[in-house]
């Protein structure tokens, strides 16, 4: 899952998805067209939103890192965000205080303003009269900040906390509880078909409620839930399995001063899809989903190494499991494999897939 990147924080790197980007945008075109004076209001609104998903995410981070866990991005979602970690936490007890962790700010803030309005009852507030209807509601976020501040964090905590669907939080606590009595992976399993399901069925009222956000939420959960099951497949079909006899020690290589038309000769004889590219200490990768992205006429006068793509240094006694994702994080065809400081061979993704695909047939 890849974002928009915007920033750093305490080492972690700050990306909007795209959903995020989508829901500001159609906002943003909507008003534009049919409702300039609300241009205001709607500013708020996505500030506090903005500011609540960004604070939400960083809580999970928080204690993540305090339990052991690098985080190295934050995604930021509408209805949430993602820490990308190094691991995944499989004790029981830490996936839950994680997941809690960003829910509970978004209730700490929300009784936080219901306390400040029992000792300061004359701040701006919408009547109950305003918020029995759904106009009045809209009107109310629109016009009284502390209101939009409390509505915002309200949702944002109830949907990922009480909705028990992965990526969401609601799911991480679900799998963490059936993780006391199954075990990591057969809660991941059970968690990740209750998960489907409610995607499945938050799409059907979407599309029948023409609810764009809700359609793309459900698309997001659908995809989460299948994710993090497919992680633990992997696991579970490459466990004890190392990379060193699947290593490649003469890999198809070009020179990075090649054009692309010699190029795509010498791959179309070969039969490869894809060719490493070794500069000194620095390896790269080319392929035809890079090619087709220059025009044909370009190609004598544009070289390989003009588009080829770094990739990743492993060690090449590295276990199966943890170089499959390191395929799926960083969507490479090759993976460098080295014995100390020296090149020793490559990797490749679908070599690897291979070996996944029998295991998985052995243990069916």
């Amino acid at each position: 899952m890849n974002g928009l990147r915007f920033g750093k924080f305490l080492g972690i790197s700050l990306e909007l998805h795209y959903t995020f980007i989508l829901l500001i945008l159609f906002v943003l075109v909507s008003l534009f067209f049919f409702d300039p004076a609300n241009a205001l209001g709607y500013s708020m609104l996505f500030f506090f939103l903005f500011l609540s998903v960004f604070i939400h995410e960083l809580f999970h981070s928080i204690v993540s890192v305090l339990l052991g866990n690098k985080v190295e991005r934050i995604i930021l979602l509408p209805i949430g965000g993602v820490s990308i970690s190094k691991k995944i936490p499989e004790k029981a007890r830490d996936e839950f205080l994680i997941a809690v962790a960003g829910p509970f700010f978004n209730f700490f803030v929300v009784f936080g303003i219901l306390i400040i309005l029992t000792f300061f009852p004359g701040l701006p507030w919408p009547s109950e009269q305003m918020l029995s209807t759904s106009e009045g509601l809209e009107k109310a976020i629109l016009a009284f900040p502390l209101f939009t501040l409390f509505w915002v964090n309200l949702i944002l905590g109830a949907f990922n906390l009480f909705v028990p669907a992965l990526p969401l939080d609601g799911g991480r606590v679900l799998r963490s509880l059936l993780a006391f009595k199954f075990g990591f992976n057969k809660a991941t399993h059970l968690a990740s078909k209750i998960s489907i399901f409610l995607s499945s069925l938050m799409f059907l009222i979407a599309l029948f409620a023409g609810h764009i956000i809700l359609l793309i939420i459900s698309v997001f959960v659908f995809l989460g839930a299948k994710g993090e099951n497919d992680i633990v497949l992997i696991r579970e079909n490459l466990k004890g399995a190392k990379i060193s006899p699947l290593i490649n020690r003469n890999p198809f290589t070009l020179n990075g001063n090649e054009s692309i038309e010699e190029a795509v000769k010498k791959m179309e004889k070969n039969i490869k899809n894809s060719a490493l590219i070794k500069n000194k200490n620095s390896f790269f990768q080319i392929n035809l989903e890079l090619i087709s992205k220059i025009k044909k006429n370009n190609w004598k006068k544009i070289k390989v190494k003009d588009i080829a793509e770094p990739i990743e240094k492993i060690s090449f006694d590295l276990t199966a499991e943890k170089a499959m994702l390191k395929f799926l994080e960083s969507k490479s065809d090759f993976l460098i494999a080295m014995k100390g400081n020296k090149f020793f061979g490559v990797i490749e993704e679908w070599n690897l897939r291979r070996l996944y695909n029998i295991n998985k047939l052995k243990n069916m």
